[in-house]
């Protein structure tokens, strides 16, 4: 309790009672009383405390926000009939747990291209045209479990392509 916050840069026990609580016991007699605080001065003194570590916190949340964002990238924002890639992440521990002994670490970390079939930008949210998806599949996936998709350069990357037949292969692409 008597430990200083970073981010209010108060003690909780300051905030709580209006000091710092004493570590050294006081040298006066117990039946001597040092000057007291009237309750009207430790009370906005109190206040004041919380007023500052409220505008503390405020700075340390825009500092912190600041830091975050920092390094982030604007989001992706997709059109209907864009081609994009869909993350494999939950895939990838069915794969996994299938118990045939089997290693998602070479299970390919995205899979497509698949067409955006209906796009809610205010929500990040975009619907997905999957080719044999199974009866319970979800075609709506949040933008960060997308990826725009870029088709390979064959004159300059010729040996980059993968055959891509199965669920994941879009006719014409």
């Amino acid at each position: 309790m008597n430990t200083v916050n970073k981010s209010t840069r108060f003690s909780p026990f300051q905030l709580h009672i209006g000091r710092s609580p004493r570590l050294i016991p006081p040298i006066t007699p117990a039946g001597q009383q040092s000057g007291g605080v009237e309750a009207a001065k430790l009370i906005e003194q109190i206040n004041m405390d919380v007023a500052e570590a409220k505008d503390n916190l405020m700075l340390a949340k825009i500092f912190q926000a600041d830091q975050a964002n920092r390094k982030r990238r604007p989001e992706d924002v997709y059109k209907v009939d864009d081609l994009v890639l869909l993350s494999t992440a939950n895939r990838r521990k069915e794969y996994a747990a299938t118990g045939s002994g089997r290693s998602a670490k070479f299970f390919p970390r995205r899979d497509g291209p698949y067409r955006v079939v209906e796009a809610f930008p205010q929500t990040l949210m975009y619907r997905l045209e999957v080719p044999n998806a199974p009866p319970n599949f979800c075609f709506t996936f949040h933008m960060s479990q997308l990826k725009r998709y870029v088709p390979n350069n064959q004159t300059l990357f010729p040996r980059r392509e993968f055959p891509r037949d199965g669920p994941g292969a879009v006719e014409g692409v």
